[in-house]
């Protein structure tokens, strides 16, 4: 399943690291705030991150106009390093997401090479072959661009000004 974690490193000191991740980032919406957001339009300038920074610790994910059941959920903290601070981060996709992709595959997979090992190549092997490449596709396609983003949003809230 899609993972991903790097650092950033900075010369800022941790609490104006803290202050930059807390600047780009707001509470999510009760429901009843995103009943009434469903149907407006997107804001622009707005804070890019919904989640949480408690202490040196955030929880976050992008802020997107309509649904992405593939959207990177970041976790990550601030500390004292070396050179200033750091900033580890890891996003990876929501656990229940994860799970029904890998059962999907599986089933997908299996039936696919149980076909294909009985030396049988027929539209179902092709067809399952297929799918289950797609279901590889969708994921990737769907968490790659949004990690890359999140990361340089990030990288720019937490740079030396």
């Amino acid at each position: 399943m899609p993972f991903y974690r790097f650092r950033i490193d900075t010369p800022l000191p941790v609490e104006a690291a803290v202050e930059g991740i807390r600047a780009i980032t707001r509470d999510p919406p009760t429901f009843r705030e995103s009943l009434r957001l469903a149907f407006r339009r997107a804001e622009s300038g707005g804070r890019p991150f919904l989640g949480a920074v408690r202490g040196h610790a955030f929880r976050l994910r992008r802020d997107v106009k309509g649904r992405n059941s593939f959207l990177p959920m970041i976790w990550g903290s601030v500390q004292g390093g070396p050179a200033g601070t750091e900033v580890s981060v890891t996003m990876f996709v929501h656990p229940l997401v994860a799970a029904f992709v890998l059962f999907w595959l599986s089933a997908v997979g299996f039936g696919a090479w149980g076909t294909l090992l009985k030396e049988q190549v027929s539209c179902n092997s092709l067809a399952g072959l297929g799918m289950f490449v797609a279901g590889i596709a969708v994921t990737l396609g769907g968490f790659i661009p949004e990690a890359r983003k999140a990361r340089r949003l990030l990288e720019e809230a937490v740079r030396a000004r």
